[in-house]
């Protein structure tokens, strides 16, 4: 029987996956990933994704990682898979952070990287022109 950190390794490489074959691609979707990053952290008064990460208390963190499940399990039943996609990839972000594995290890910060850059872009785009 498999560990729960094994099963979130899994799970986290498809994620992984996923966002290298064709997230990353997706303009909107990653417009909606630096949208929810970028509240996330400002709610905090951070300045950046791992600032975030690095700085959550306990309480913090557990509160964000639930946000992210129940916001994304919302989305996944209302048909809003995109927004779904985002709250899987932020929450596995943080989930990831707690991890020992050397590969899990690898794998976040390729991930902190596109969050931080979706942040960035999320952020230079027109009121105008961002996900509502």
């Amino acid at each position: 029987m498999a560990t729960k950190e094994e099963e979130f390794k899994v799970r986290f490489a498809a994620i992984m996956a996923d966002i290298g074959e064709s997230g990353r691609k997706d303009s909107e979707t990653m417009l909606m990933m630096g949208s929810l990053a970028s509240t996330m952290i400002d709610s905090v008064e951070r300045k950046s994704w791992k600032q975030f990460k690095s700085k959550l208390t306990e309480g913090q963190y557990s509160e964000a990682l639930t946000g992210l499940q129940n916001g994304g399990n919302a989305a996944h039943r209302e048909g809003k898979t995109k927004t779904a996609y985002v709250a899987q990839a932020l929450g596995a972000s943080l989930v990831a952070s707690k991890q020992h594995d050397k590969d899990i290890k690898e794998w976040v910060k390729t991930l902190d990287d596109l969050i931080e850059r979706a942040i960035t872009v999320y952020r230079t785009v027109p009121t105008h022109r961002r996900p509502v």
